[in-house]
């Protein structure tokens, strides 16, 4: 017995110093998009606070592409300490429904932290296109089908799905041109390479406010505070529209759970900084901060809900 005890102790003493002692190193968050996105930008404001109550450095790197899926492989095979974290968009729970393949299993090959922040997308036009409501543009396409080419963060993104929910809605057909991230989508829309863009709400307002693009609607069930004048898109003639869009944190499955409470606690701190709050909502995204077991349960049920939109539309990667 004596020597059961003793083994038992040397396999749960391991885990009960990691615990006590993370984090010992910095914190890296993957985001699999560009910079200049809402996942780049919300990882980059919690994870300055998160440094804070941490004491410890928190790294962002982009890997992005593929939908987002690039980089969300490389955090399902990377070490299970804690000290690699995935913060990514709610695509995560529509890529299983829209990959026939994917390398890593996104319920079974990840643990759930928290949802950071939730907001809308924004459909936003570039100045030169004739219309002021989303009504004015959808009759414009109808007129000029040739014209109805739209930007997003990319394949399977939340923006590519609110923009095909739109299109069987309206009856108006659109050509998607999916990016590696929101920020670069946006950056060609301002351009004018391409007519219009479905994007986050903290990739769009800045240049909204500035006029560089045209807000038509937003994708949420309410207006938000940040653009209180643009109407959502059931207000815009389209009742029971609403396409909510999230970033949350992940890491490998394997990682301890203790190490998973100790960043859910000290992520919900972070979030908790009212200069934080303040930026998110003006950014237009609201503070979440939900546990793991309610997120874990909060992406099972998306990833059942897109997997049928996405059979039921014939969505397919590019």
């Amino acid at each position: 017995m004596k020597a059961i005890f003793g083994l038992v102790l040397t396999m749960v003493l391991p885990f009960s110093v990691a615990a006590q002692t993370y984090p010992s190193k910095p914190i890296r968050f993957v985001v699999p998009y560009t910079a200049g996105g809402t996942s780049d930008a919300i990882a980059r404001q919690v994870g300055q606070r998160l440094s804070d109550v941490l004491k410890q450095p928190v790294i962002i790197e982009n890997k992005g592409g593929a939908g987002g899926t690039v980089g969300t492989a490389q955090v399902a095979t990377a070490p299970a300490d804690g000290y690699t974290v995935l913060v990514t968009l709610s695509s995560h729970a529509i890529n299983p429904g829209l990959y026939k393949s994917l390398s890593y299993d996104t319920e079974k090959d990840f643990k759930a932290v928290t949802l950071l922040a939730n907001g809308p997308q924004i459909l936003a036009i570039h100045p030169k296109i004739p219309a002021n409501t989303l009504k004015e543009y959808v009759e414009w396409l109808k007129k000029n089908p040739a014209e109805s080419n739209y930007a997003s963060g990319g394949q399977g993104t939340p923006g590519h799905l609110a923009a095909e929910l739109l299109s069987s809605m309206a009856g108006v057909k659109f050509q998607h041109i999916p990016y590696r991230g929101g920020g670069a989508a946006v950056v060609d829309v301002i351009g004018g390479q391409v007519n219009a863009v479905w994007v986050t709400a903290i990739a769009a307002i800045p240049h909204v406010k500035a006029g560089r693009l045209k807000a038509l609607a937003v994708t949420t069930k309410d207006r938000i505070a940040a653009l209180p004048n643009v109407p959502t898109i059931a207000e815009s003639g389209y009742p029971g529209y609403a396409v909510d869009a999230w970033v949350g944190m992940f890491v490998p499955v394997a990682t301890p759970q203790a190490t998973v409470d100790m960043l859910y606690k000290s992520t919900v701190l972070a979030l908790a900084n009212p200069e934080l709050k303040a930026a998110l909502l003006a950014q237009g995204s609201e503070i979440i901060g939900n546990s793991p077991l309610d997120t874990t349960a909060a992406v099972s049920s998306e990833i059942k809900l897109w997997r049928k939109l996405i059979a039921e539309r014939g969505i397919k990667p590019e």
